[in-house]
């Protein structure tokens, strides 16, 4: 009787450990995917990109046109290596420390007084406000980055038992 309880509750932490295990999967291709968009459009849409960077009034000239080209290569390549697993830890940290110097050049950019467009998603004519939505999407952004990093340390531990309690089947 003890054996088929220990047995039920190793199912059931195994089911539970399996779920997260896909959550963290699905937020970490949706993050990277949001990423690689974003990125994706500031290539496509380069000029308006350009315009976006210039209304913070924060950066000098000579440094927009460098922004311009590096952050979408970046926002791509961190965003391609989450969303397929690769160093997650350590690039869950990178997107952390991106999105808070997105974050930080917007508060900036409104203690000044400036009106700024978010720059996040590029497109002709339309712009994306800073504000209340702004901010709550980056925290919402860091707090899952957070999560899947802290995750991702626990996952060789899972794996080992996921694969021995299937081996034992």
């Amino acid at each position: 009787m003890r054996a088929i309880m220990k047995q039920e509750m190793n199912t059931s932490e195994n089911n539970w450990q399996l779920r997260i295990y896909k959550s963290s999967v699905a937020a970490r291709v949706v993050i990277g995917g949001f990423f690689c968009l974003a990125g994706g459009m500031k290539m496509i849409n380069q000029s308006e990109f350009v315009k976006a960077l210039d209304s913070y009034n924060l950066f000098p000239q000579s440094s927009i046109d460098l922004l311009s080209l590096g952050v979408p290569q970046a926002e791509i390549i961190v965003g391609l290596m989450f969303a397929l697993g690769i160093k997650t830890r350590l690039i869950s940290w990178a997107l952390v420390a991106m999105i808070a110097c997105f974050t930080t050049a917007a508060s900036l950019a409104l203690i000044n007084g400036q009106a700024v467009d978010c720059g996040c998603f590029p497109t002709s004519g339309e712009k994306e406000a800073v504000g209340f939505a702004y901010f709550a999407k980056n925290a919402l952004l860091i707090a899952s980055c957070l999560s899947v990093g802290a995750l991702s340390q626990k996952r060789n531990s899972f794996n080992q038992q996921w694969a021995s309690s299937l081996a034992s089947l």
